[in-house]
């Protein structure tokens, strides 16, 4: 099942159901493991995934969240869940949970332009961006690109905090890496 086309840091949710083989609603006797895959690597990613057995005490009723603010989850690219491990009415169960995207499907998601008038990376984790003109909070965990011409073209990342003053964005990212952001390069906030 597609779940949709999400912002990079949004919270991705999923209800889902266990059966016994009859067809009635049947718990785990073991767990198992929900794992994330990024396109068609193999390496799998548990960090972030909440697993709740039983939602709101109903047999065979799961529900749940990925936290997708980690850098493991980028932009442009499709991810699978799956159930890996687990037993259900006496059967090894292994099974593709949900599938979703981050900004891969359709054009309709917001871009805004600007630029790069300081930057404090990696001291301080911080740049501004003259020309953005949204709320303060508005981009939380959405992401910033640095484009075509850049000093370094194709960075990405994630922000963490969003203030603004007279039409210069403040920005800090949810990991404070070293990024090569540039005085002067075009970015978009997505």
């Amino acid at each position: 099942m597609y779940l949709g086309d999400f912002l990079p840091g949004q919270p991705v949710k999923f209800p889902w159901s266990t059966n016994a083989k009859t067809g009635e609603a049947a718990s785990r006797s073991v767990q198992g493991a929900v794992r994330v895959y990024k396109s068609s690597v193999t390496t799998e990613f548990t960090a972030g995934v909440l697993d709740s057995t039983n939602f709101d005490g109903v047999t065979g009723l799961q529900y749940g969240t990925l936290d997708t603010s980690d850098a493991f989850y980028v932009a442009h690219e499709d991810y699978t869940i799956a159930l890996v491990g687990s037993v259900i009415d006496g059967q090894n169960v292994n099974a593709v949970l949900g599938c979703f995207s981050i900004l891969n499907r359709g054009t309709n998601v917001a871009l805004t332009p600007g630029v790069i008038s300081g930057v404090t990376l990696p001291t301080t984790g911080r740049v501004f961006v003259d020309g953005v003109t949204h709320p303060t909070g508005r981009f939380r965990h959405r992401q910033i690109y640095s484009g075509y011409g850049a000093s370094v073209p194709n960075l990405s990342a994630v922000i963490a905090t969003h203030t603004l003053s007279s039409g210069r964005a403040d920005l800090t990212f949810v990991s404070n890496t070293d990024l090569a952001f540039g005085v002067g390069d075009r970015v978009l906030v997505i």
